[in-house]
């Protein structure tokens, strides 16, 4: 199958790899990283949207989202609440945010300007408020089940810590997809809201990788549909047609909803893994010399000299 999409894929690599990195991002006084916070805030706007409850009315959701993973790649948890509780006026937060923001390797992209617009928005820098509030078990459960590493049939299962959380990922996934969905003509609300569900079983079900469902056979589907049905009791009768019609995208790849969402779920799976290797090659070398690790400042010539004259020369 023949996608112009595919063709500018290379370019979104450098930030899809960055927010992979989001996954790691922690804070003091916060619960879970970057990532899982993003997801709980999305099944948040989600799941009290005013709005009729069709799937339009989560693009909001999905675009700032997006836009605060994009500025997070930056920033990390120096979000805007944190700029203004520490005295930042809305006028030099917005600076800031939106300085953030260009710096950030997102291509040409249709949804530029809606992201930027997000991040500059008056809104955007308001009063702090930093408790994303309680979630719904489901979402606090996804936070909690680990992914199953890598697995295949017949070969012990390969565990690579830190393992992430079925947040983690969903949250990247829903991510990706409001990304690549203008690559593929895709609906920006549907595979936000796709990423979001696509494991909603895993709140009851654990994760045995795909080696376990070798294993459980022609019972994975059922175990599927069950774990899905219990997380569905917790959501809003009105949103279960909204949620079940984007999940219908997951089972095949004839529609752009459905390819941007299995290329989104590829790409942080494999993006994952890379970041594992990339961080069991890192050296001192590499910090030292590619990332600066004595940086500009007013100590930096002293802190050379000290390192010229140690066992680190």
């Amino acid at each position: 199958m023949s996608d112009p999409g595919l063709a500018t894929l290379p370019a979104y690599e450098p930030l899809l790899r960055d927010i992979v990195n989001l996954k790691r991002v922690r804070s003091a006084g916060r619960t879970g990283s970057w990532m899982e916070r993003s997801f709980r805030r999305g099944w948040g706007r989600i799941l009290h949207v005013e709005d009729a409850p069709e799937t339009a009315s989560f693009r909001p959701a999905a675009i700032e989202e997006t836009a605060e993973a994009i500025l997070a790649t930056r920033l990390a948890d120096v979000s805007a609440p944190v700029l203004r509780e520490h005295g930042l006026s809305a006028e030099a937060t917005r600076e800031i945010r939106v300085r953030g923001f260009e710096e950030a390797p997102l291509p040409d992209s249709p949804l530029r300007d809606s992201l930027r617009e997000a991040i500059s928005s008056k809104d955007a820098a308001g009063e702090p408020v930093r408790d994303e509030g309680e979630s719904p078990g489901f979402v606090d459960a996804l936070c909690e089940q680990p992914r199953a590493g890598v697995t295949a049939p017949g070969t012990s299962r390969l565990m690579l810590t830190p393992t992430e959380s079925h947040g983690d990922h969903c949250g990247a996934v829903a991510v990706f997809g409001v990304l690549l969905a203008p690559l593929f003509g895709a609906d920006v609300a549907t595979t936000y809201l796709i990423g979001l569900a696509h494991h909603l079983h895993n709140a009851t079900l654990p994760d045995a990788g795909h080696a376990g469902d070798v294993i459980l056979g022609d019972s994975a589907g059922a175990l599927i549909d069950a774990g899905r049905e219990r997380a569905m009791r917790a959501i809003p009768e009105e949103l279960h047609d909204p949620i079940h019609s984007a999940l219908a995208h997951t089972e095949h790849v004839d529609s752009p909803e459905a390819r941007t969402f299995h290329a989104a779920d590829a790409l942080d799976r494999v993006l994952e893994i890379a970041w594992h290797a990339q961080t069991a090659d890192f050296s001192l070398d590499v910090a030292l010399d590619e990332y600066n690790l004595v940086h500009e400042g007013l100590a930096q010539d002293w802190q050379q000299r000290v390192l010229d004259a140690s066992v680190f020369a």
